[in-house]
């Protein structure tokens, strides 16, 4: 990117998020290629790691497909055993925990309110049913909390008719005391007082020890049912993913679209790709033309036919490069005059030793080349 002949770059701390998608070709239906990102550092002409991308794919899986083929059963099998996991926690719930009692402070008013008779109502917008509070600890009182402000003695004297309650965190609560002709809303808290606060106290210890166990025997049951429900998983996988291996490889290759998610924080070149490792003789090339002239330091791409790969690279005298002289492939460069020079890999010949330079003779295309087509028509194989 260039503005007014320089050179632009990301303002520090800006990136750009970037969705880049694709169609790949995909040798097992539903595991999600491995994709890295890359920035090319052009001066020292390789590419830089920088992380691993966020790939999603964007289609079903691909069409045609016999209704037979392992795919199917792979894909059923992998929601049925996320469903299974989730079915596992559903199916043991967590026990209710006690509440523990609070002791009240001595030093803050309070107030004593039955919820559960009929001289007091509780709002039906209330977070807490009647049923709720019968789960309180009996015989508790509400302590109005610093955090009400300011009450008013005279909200003691008034024969309520209404309580909404509604709950807040740390066993606080808001309450608000209702009558036809005002409201006050105050923060409280449920507390106990001499030998009601002991005898909770004591309740809770032993519903506590209760409760404890009950989670480790649930957390237990848990673990066993996950590891035999996986075990299960991964023996009926491994089955399914050597059907799909043992599939012919005639024919072409199924392919998919996935988009890739990543953020780039400077301008230049990215690519997002897999790490492809040559078990390939790296073999020192000469590239000539027809006439014998000789390219050097020239930018030249080659294109393996079985991979979706393009590869790019400087051809020069000497320079070593993986040759597989027995799958197709074509290596082209464009020079100085716009011409493409090309050659394909049943033209490559293998050299007689190992250590000696593989020639490869570029033949020159026509000149010019006006279309698109004229391009492709060119460099098809």
């Amino acid at each position: 990117a260039e503005q007014n002949g320089e050179r632009l770059r990301l303002a520090p701390g800006k990136a750009i998020q970037v969705e880049l998608v694709s169609e790949v070709p995909v040798a097992a239906f539903g595991e999600l290629p491995q994709y890295a990102v890359y920035q090319l550092d052009s001066a020292a002409h390789r590419w830089v790691y920088h992380r691993i991308d966020l790939a999603e794919w964007l289609d079903a899986p691909a069409a045609g497909l016999p209704a037979d083929h392992p795919y199917y059963a792979l894909n059923e099998l992998e929601e049925r055993y996320e469903r299974d996991l989730e079915s596992l926690t559903a199916d043991n719930p967590l026990p209710t925990a006690p509440v523990p009692p609070t002791r009240a402070s001595g030093n803050r008013p309070t107030i004593e309110l039955n919820f559960l008779t009929e001289d007091l109502a509780l709002a039906p917008d209330s977070d807490l049913s009647a049923e709720d509070l019968q789960r309180l600890h009996q015989n508790a009182i509400w302590e109005i909390l610093p955090e009400s402000g300011e009450v008013d003695e005279r909200a003691f004297n008034v024969t309520w008719e209404q309580v909404r309650l509604r709950a807040l965190t740390g066993q606080r609560y808001e309450l608000t005391l209702m009558h036809a002709l005002n409201e006050e809303t105050l923060i409280v808290r449920p507390v106990l007082l001499g030998d009601d606060y002991n005898r909770a106290l004591a309740a809770y210890e032993s519903e506590k020890a209760a409760y404890d166990s009950a989670i480790a025997e649930r957390e237990a049951l848990l673990a066993y049912q996950r590891e035999n429900l996986r075990d299960e998983y991964q023996a009926n996988r491994a089955r399914l993913m050597a059907a799909l291996q043992q599939l012919p490889e005639d024919g072409p290759q199924p392919r998919r679209k996935l988009v890739h998610r990543f953020v780039i924080n400077a301008f230049g070149y990215w690519s997002c790709a897999i790490p492809h490792t040559l078990d390939t003789p790296m073999v020192p090339v000469n590239y000539t033309d027809e006439a014998g002239h000789t390219f050097e330091d020239q930018i030249a791409y080659m294109v393996p036919k079985g991979q979706n790969t393009l590869l790019r690279f400087v051809a020069t005298p000497g320079a070593k490069l993986a040759l597989t002289l027995n799958d197709p492939y074509l290596l082209w460069v464009v020079d100085e005059d716009a011409r493409i020079a090309y050659t394909h890999s049943q033209e490559i010949q293998p050299s007689t030793a190992t250590e000696s330079y593989q020639d490869l003779v570029l033949v020159r295309g026509p000149n010019p080349m006006d279309t698109e087509a004229d391009v492709r028509e060119l460099l098809s194989f």
